[in-house]
């Protein structure tokens, strides 16, 4: 056998083209690959969605942890006191009243 006829003769026992003398990339089954492909998008978009789902719970619950933190701080504490004191809360009296007692205490100089 010569060369040529071997080639000739190698294509048409090849199973894989369908014995027509195809070439081999032409049996690829584009709906199989078009299915598993859309599968594969589907599954990334939705573990992404997942994941940012995740990101966002974790962030809003650390913010809001924080913030009571703040607000709950010993300073902010003090200083709601002393707004308190200042817009006429608990312990305050008026001007009048602690001249009053300021003379009487110690005496007019």
């Amino acid at each position: 056998m010569t060369e040529t006829a071997h080639a000739t003769d190698d294509h048409a026992n090849d199973h894989s083209s369908g014995g027509h003398g195809k070439n081999r990339y032409d049996d690829i089954p584009v709906g199989k690959v078009l299915y598993y492909g859309a599968i594969a998008v589907i599954c990334t978009l939705l573990s992404f969605l997942f994941v940012k789902g995740l990101l966002n719970t974790m962030t809003s619950s650390f913010e809001a942890k924080r913030q009571a933190q703040i607000v709950e701080s010993p300073a902010n504490v003090e200083i709601a006191k002393q707004k308190k004191v200042l817009e006429g809360g608990e312990g305050t009296i008026s001007i009048e009243e602690a001249s009053r007692k300021v003379l009487e205490k110690y005496g007019s100089h």
